[in-house]
């Protein structure tokens, strides 16, 4: 109770915040959107734990993006979690075995989650003493109710704990810029770029944005050139050594790992790419699709009193705005040259965006001077961020994809399990799934699941087929007859066929 007594109205109103957004990111995880990467994320992850156990370091290296921040994270967890399981009930459950599976993708995406959600706290704590209480709050409640932002955080993926290691980073940086020139703290934000890196290689992002961030402190504080010089080789070394001691590969053959993951593969994918490949102007189009008008219209708020106020704003604030923008806008930049482009590849930006907005609608509604009114306006932004999610919830990544196309992963394979589920001797039931990414739908599924190409055993035939709307019926299954569709707000998604 004392803790409680010693918070401030905007300390309470933060926790409340907090724990609505951890709510969100935690609600139904087990049964949450499969990436359609998420296959390989479980197979990385299970063969890095396993290579670290057999001290066969070389095989730590199972990507190139690399991803060793999440395989540490999630394989721990996951190894902890089998662990008990086996104790308790004598066996280790397969990956995708339908009774436990909801707890085993919770295991692997806890620990990501805790991240983002640590990320997120460390904002408000960091920001609360440059800003004013209200603008940090109404810039977490512009991410934190973001359909987009609260989906992707919840794939098993990178672009999460890259997102979330970068933002802390800076975040960190710049606490040692304008509070506390003690050099842990450059020890501690270089070991959290290094965790990104490590997490995706376009972490490399904060080599040169430390090197902005000092530029903006040099010009609002004149420090003398060896600070920079000092504080940026102690961040470099702090990265480098954390970086070398986190990914056992590196022990072995150092050069090659470096050159396989910024060289070959980071060389790749700038100059020609695997997929997603889209021309310059790509993100412009799809930000304003995976957002929504509330975002987009406080970011554009934010950037209006940001210019407009910009001379009549202290040193601090300006820094802090400062870097916020640069990262926007730099990060867009490094990742519109890359060939391969995708969505969430943009997502680092969010947090920063959402920091310019939030401080755009504090402004605007700051500009109104009767008290009552104003509280009635934060209690209007407040309900229609999460009026908007709400609409959402908890399929989050149906509002960014398109009309019918469930096309971020599967946000409601579980629920198309869940029918199924109800047939007689559902635990019998053959089940064919015309997309080619099976494990999607496998782990909700009671019976077996096979692709349309897949030529099931002697004497066995299908039961039901699984397709998406969008796609096309394969001509050896067109006997089966349409039996109903899942969908959400009067929109479906998916069609289930009887076979027999």
């Amino acid at each position: 109770m004392k803790l409680i007594r010693k918070l401030s109205r905007s300390d309470l109103v933060f926790m409340a915040l907090f724990l609505v957004i951890a709510f969100f990111l935690f609600y139904r995880i087990g049964k949450a959107s499969i990436h359609n990467g998420a296959q390989f994320w479980y197979t990385r992850t299970q063969n890095f734990i396993r290579a670290i156990r057999r001290q066969d370091w070389e095989d730590t290296f199972q990507n190139p993006k690399p991803g060793v921040s999440v395989m540490w994270l999630s394989g721990v967890s996951l190894e902890v979690f089998l662990s008990l399981y086996n104790q308790i009930f004598g066996f280790r459950p397969d990956i995708y075995t339908f009774e436990t599976f909801p707890l085993v993708h919770l295991s692997v995406i806890g620990p990501l989650l805790i991240v983002g959600l640590s990320s997120l706290l460390t904002l408000y704590l960091i920001l609360k003493k440059y800003l004013d209480h209200k603008a940090v709050i109404l810039g977490i409640m512009l991410i934190g109710f973001q359909p987009f932002f609260v989906g992707i955080s919840r794939d098993f993926h990178s672009d999460a704990s890259l997102s979330a290691f970068m933002l802390m980073s800076c975040l960190v940086s710049l606490y040692f810029l304008i509070s506390s020139p003690k050099q842990r703290y450059m020890i501690l934000s270089g070991v959290l770029a290094s965790l990104a890196i490590l997490s995706k290689s376009s972490g490399v992002f904060m080599f040169p944005y430390l090197g902005f961030l000092f530029l903006i402190d040099s010009l609002m504080r004149k420090k003398p050139i060896l600070f920079y010089v000092k504080s940026y080789f102690i961040w470099i070394l702090s990265l480098a050594l954390f970086f070398f001691i986190s990914f056992p590969a590196m022990w072995l053959s150092p050069i090659g790992v470096l050159r396989s993951i910024f060289l070959d593969e980071g060389a790749y994918l700038v100059t020609t790419g695997r997929d997603g490949i889209n021309g310059p102007l790509f993100y412009m189009g799809e930000l304003v699709k995976v957002l929504s008008p509330i975002f987009i219209g406080s970011f554009i708020c934010g950037l209006i009193f940001f210019f407009k106020r910009f001379p009549k704003l202290n040193k601090v604030q300006k820094q802090v705005l400062l870097s916020a923008l640069g990262f926007v806008v730099f990060y867009f930049l490094q990742m519109t040259l890359v060939s391969q482009k995708m969505e969430r590849y943009l997502f680092p930006v969010l947090p920063f965006a959402a920091v310019i907005g939030g401080y755009g609608i504090f402004g605007l509604i700051e500009l109104i001077k009767k008290t009552r009114l104003k509280v009635i306006l934060y209690g209007l932004f407040f309900a229609a961020n999460f009026g908007f999610i709400m609409y959402f919830f908890p399929y989050y990544l149906l509002f960014p994809s398109e009309e019918g196309k469930d096309q971020f992963g599967c946000s409601l394979c579980a629920d198309v399990g869940a029918y199924l589920n109800t047939k007689d001797k559902s635990a019998d039931l053959k089940v064919i799934s015309v997309s080619e990414k099976v494990h999607r739908l496998k782990p909700f599924v009671r019976g077996k699941v096979y692709t349309a190409h897949e030529i099931l055993p002697e004497g066995w035939s299908a039961d039901y087929l699984v397709k998406s709307k969008t796609e096309v019926m394969p001509e050896e299954y067109s006997y089966c007859g349409y039996e109903t569709s899942i969908g959400f707000r009067g929109v479906d998604y998916w069609e289930i066929y009887r076979c027999k």
